[in-house]
């Protein structure tokens, strides 16, 4: 466990600069095209569909207009394919820790889009769109900000929990997507790396976990206890020299209110680099 846990350490710290020069990158990429290509399909879909907000009552006029129905697919689709290019680019910024080998940000996106090109392949693009759909099914029950940040009403959320059968179902089948969705992430290194398809991937992947599944969960899971503590340990240690810096360099009177100014600047980037590295992590 202790090679294991290194091993992955390693892996994670080989190239961070490239790490977080992605992770900006894309982040700024998220949040300004592609945001402003969802909401004008969002208001494409709206203006097709005849209707000017999405509420429970007008649901069924979109599901039946055939264009505004297309545009909801190809909205999905861009959706997930960006979602799908995080995915793989982690997955090059890790082989690359694993060859002991220095990427930089302009290798890690270009060898991420030609990566890319093989879901395209008539053999990979119908388990891509199980990728899809897995995703959509393990985020929506656990994410409620992807909703918003979607523009999607609460309210398909609020109607599936209102209804006890309907949510039981909903929560089964996001669990099957969530070990789903684990394993297509646990397979596509055969792909990408080894040029098989996702069908042989599946098989030689399967092949190599017989008899080692619950040893190799109960690493996964060990390891992300480690990283949690680790990273617990680290925030306490900056939340603390955050409150001795302010107490040294302010009045008494401003004290707390500086306190506050610094910690919310903070929490920011510390969640920035959190949330970057625990997935890294993952895939490392």
């Amino acid at each position: 466990m202790k090679q294991f846990v290194k091993c992955s350490f390693n892996i994670l710290i080989k190239n961070w600069p490239t790490l977080l020069a992605f992770d900006m990158v894309y982040k700024a990429f998220s949040y300004s095209i592609l945001y402003s290509v969802i909401s004008d399909l969002l208001s494409l879909i709206l203006k097709t569909g005849g209707v000017s907000y999405l509420s429970s009552e007008n649901l069924s006029a979109l599901l039946h207009n055939p264009i505004s129905v297309l545009l909801c697919l190809c909205l999905i689709f861009i959706t997930m394919l960006s979602a799908f290019f995080e995915t793989v680019a982690l997955y090059v910024y890790c082989e690359a820790g694993w060859q002991q080998q220095h990427i930089s940000i302009a290798g890690l996106l270009k060898k991420t889009m030609l990566h890319c090109k093989k879901l395209f392949h008539i053999q990979n693009l119908l388990l891509f769109l199980g990728f899809i759909l897995s995703t959509i099914l393990t985020i929506l029950p656990f994410s409620p900000y992807v909703l918003q940040w979607l523009s999607i009403p609460e309210f398909i959320m609020y109607f599936v929990k209102q209804n006890t059968l309907l949510f039981s179902v909903f929560l089964v089948v996001s669990v099957i997507a969530n070990l789903i969705c684990f394993l297509f992430l646990f397979f596509l290194p055969n792909t990408l790396f080894q040029n098989q398809s996702m069908i042989a991937a599946w098989k030689n992947g399967f092949h190599l976990l017989k008899k080692r599944k619950f040893i190799t969960l109960f690493r996964i899971a060990a390891a992300f206890v480690i990283f949690g503590l680790v990273m617990l340990f680290i925030s306490s240690v900056i939340f603390i020299g955050l409150v001795y810096f302010t107490k040294l360099t302010e009045s008494p009177l401003k004290v707390v209110e500086t306190f506050m100014v610094y910690f919310y600047r903070a929490v920011s980037a510390v969640v920035f680099i959190i949330s970057s590295l625990s997935a890294t992590w993952l895939f490392s």
